[in-house]
């Protein structure tokens, strides 16, 4: 899905409802804090459990070692697992994915996977239990992390033009924050609450523990920042 709207497009209209605040240049600081706001606004758009088709990757090209529970998978734009399974002639079994597991020596089919760490350089690490009794084929579905928006030309790729009315209103929500303004909290509450419906994917128990994860974000400004 087509991305074109840059960064620069949304804080020009943002300064629109923020009297002119200088999102690119606050304090003297070249960009800032505009870049913090999209990166923070698109963090919470990709963030689990709000699985998005045109942000997903599949890896279906690594095999596992017999007695060997872990393995290491050149994954650089991981963000988060979606499924996984394994598949061993033309037989695929979908694992259940666990925030951890513990050691294991039982040489069988595995039935559960956990994210065991990532190294920085794109490489990560998945645990297995049970460990693997033959060479299963690892197959995986994950999301890919947030991008790193470093100038404001870029656009908000990987989020497509269709959601820039979600992105907008995080970014202002942020920047009100900011600006210590009033209209920030109704601004993020109808950010958060738009996102969800565009996802439209999720249960109740779900969008309720997405909201709880975010409800830090619900305090009252202290000082005033303009310049």
């Amino acid at each position: 899905m087509a991305s074109t709207i840059t960064l620069q497009n949304v804080v020009n209209v943002s300064q629109i409802f923020l009297r002119n605040l200088p999102l690119g240049s606050l304090n003297g600081v070249v960009n800032e804090p505009a870049l913090t706001i999209a990166n923070m606004t698109a963090a919470i758009i990709l963030a689990p459990p709000l699985s998005w088709p045109w942000n997903s990757a599949i890896s279906t090209t690594t095999t596992l070692t017999v007695g060997t529970p872990t393995v290491t998978v050149s994954l650089p734009s991981f963000g988060w697992l979606q499924t996984a399974s394994v598949t061993l002639g033309g037989v695929t079994t979908q694992l259940t994915i666990k925030d951890d597991l513990g050691e294991s020596s039982q040489q069988q089919l595995p039935t559960f996977i956990s994210v065991k760490g990532q190294d920085g350089l794109g490489n990560v690490t998945f645990r297995m239990m049970g460990v693997p009794d033959q060479a299963y084929t690892l197959n995986l579905d994950y999301q890919q992390a947030p991008p790193l928006f470093t100038t404001l030309s870029q656009t908000w790729s990987p989020i497509p033009d269709s959601l820039s009315h979600i992105y907008q209103l995080g970014f202002r929500a942020f920047a009100y924050e900011i600006d210590a303004d009033p209209r920030w909290q109704a601004t993020m509450q109808l950010f958060l609450s738009q996102l969800l419906n565009a996802h439209g994917g999720l249960s109740e128990q779900q969008k309720n523990l997405f909201l709880q994860n975010y409800a830090a974000f619900a305090r009252v400004p202290q000082t005033q920042t303009r310049r």
